[in-house]
């Protein structure tokens, strides 16, 4: 399987190329460097698939960057136990997995929340 990854700075949705489909989130991202607050949701979240469209021709290995550190916004809410990784305000989302939603702006990819299970 030919897969490609899209980063909000060190953190990843990793895409099969030949269904286009987001599959899951992976990555490094310390939470030294989270903020504390309440992450919000958007008000319409479906289950369902999110299909990538790459306008540009990538090498193997190179990742397409939607958002790097500095327009990143990386914050958990203990209370929930939901981080968010965003560089925009969504107005949908869809969960691609179990407790992993892909954060849309019209088709644009903005935000990813993950709800971790710190063991």
């Amino acid at each position: 399987m030919m897969r490609q990854s899209l980063t909000f700075d060190t953190l990843a949705i990793d895409c099969d190329l030949r269904t286009t489909r987001a599959l899951y989130a992976w990555g490094y991202t310390p939470r030294a460097g989270w903020k504390k607050g309440t992450v919000g949701l958007p008000s319409i979240v479906r289950s369902g698939q999110v299909l990538v469209e790459i306008d540009e021709p990538v090498q193997k290995g190179e990742v397409i960057q939607i958002a790097d550190r500095e327009s990143t916004v990386m914050k958990f809410d203990r209370s929930s136990g939901w981080f968010e990784c965003s560089a925009g305000l969504a107005d949908q989302g869809v969960e691609i997995a179990a407790n992993t939603i892909i954060g849309l702006k019209g088709d644009e990819i903005v935000a990813l929340w993950l709800r971790p299970r710190f063991v």
